[in-house]
């Protein structure tokens, strides 16, 4: 087959954004055993610190990108660092894969093949990972105490998908490994990945956002007061019917939303309890506890803790539960 046009190979990028700047990869006439090598290789992975290799044109085949130049009538365009041996794909192409298509009859034939039976294998692979983490996750989180059942080497593949199915940049292997050993070994632990902060805690691994954490402290270092009804709706409280919740009267009154106070109690179940306390018994994240909402009275006084429940003093049977979407509901 003749070289192909260096433009060919930049049609995906055309079809998807109508520009062609991106550069090739491997588009030599002698470049079939070279790709199917790359192919092994995800279509983006990190180099280095912060920067990825991104090969947007593995999905399509070398017939498809050929097709392609001919119907657009893209020109043949030589690129002078191809003959360049200094450079390690170089010497592969044009040094290593003769001498070896020359000593070993149908090379190139078995080294496809090879590469065909490792994909099978990466798929499936793929397959044994995903079911894995899903029934980590069974439970609508990671479940650390799941996790653990795997082996070593499946339970990096797992958090590696899990990493990505949120949409984290993966860390290189050391950091994965880093990561890993403490889900292992510590009760507690807490990681910055590419701007997503990870919180292993009470045998759950948590992850939240950028913007999902700030979000979360929109009460920080303040407190609304005035009529409870508009300013929980302002806040985007859900106002959800509770066995015990708030009698109605209450919120058309004047009130106060702050986050939890060291002295803050709840009568819960006839008894009186601290409300810190509460939020630990039902292992609410300690870095979500300082931003944690409380609806009080006028007077300051702790009339119900948002997403969990009211002062059993002043609930009604299907009274009003003050929820917030973004906290976890502990009821």
């Amino acid at each position: 087959m003749p070289r192909l046009p260096k433009k060919a190979l930049t049609f995906w990028r055309w079809r998807t954004t109508g520009t062609i700047k991106s550069k090739p990869l491997c588009w030599r006439s002698r470049a079939a055993a070279v790709c199917a090598l790359w192919r092994l290789c995800p279509a983006v992975r990190p180099f280095g610190e912060k920067g990825i290799i991104w090969r947007p044109l593995l999905p399509f085949s070398r017939q498809d990108i050929w097709d392609y130049a001919q119907k657009h009538g893209l020109p043949n365009i030589e690129d002078e660092s191809n003959s360049d041996t200094a450079y390690l794909r170089n010497r592969f192409r044009h040094r290593i894969l003769p001498e070896l298509s020359a000593q070993i009859p149908h090379f190139g034939r078995h080294l496809l093949n090879n590469v065909r039976a490792l994909q099978e294998d990466l798929a499936l692979l793929d397959e044994v990972v995903v079911q894995d983490c899903r029934w980590v996750c069974g439970a609508g989180y990671f479940d650390t105490a799941r996790w653990l059942t795997f082996s070593p080497r499946r339970k990096t593949h797992i958090l590696r998908h899990f990493l990505k199915e949120n949409g984290i940049p993966v860390p290189n292997q050391n950091a994965l490994a880093d990561i890993a050993r403490v889900l292992t070994e510590a009760k507690t632990g807490r990681w910055n990945v590419q701007g997503f902060e990870l919180h292993h805690y009470a045998g759950r691994l948590f992850v939240f956002r950028p913007e999902k954490t700030d979000k979360l402290r929109f009460l920080k270092d303040r407190q609304i007061s005035g009529n409870l009804r508009e300013i929980l709706a302002g806040q985007g409280f859900v106002l959800k019917r509770h066995p015990f919740g708030l009698p109605g009267h209450l919120l058309e009154q004047d009130g106060i939303l702050r986050t939890v106070a060291a002295s803050d109690r709840l009568a819960v179940g006839g008894i009186h309890k601290d409300v810190k306390k509460i939020l630990q018994e039902k292992r609410v994240l300690p870095a979500l506890r300082p931003f944690w909402p409380v609806v009080a009275d006028k007077d300051n006084r702790p009339l119900a803790l948002a997403n969990y429940g009211t002062d059993f003093q002043i609930s009604v049977s299907d009274g009003i539960l003050p929820v917030h979407p973004d906290f976890p509901v502990l009821f």
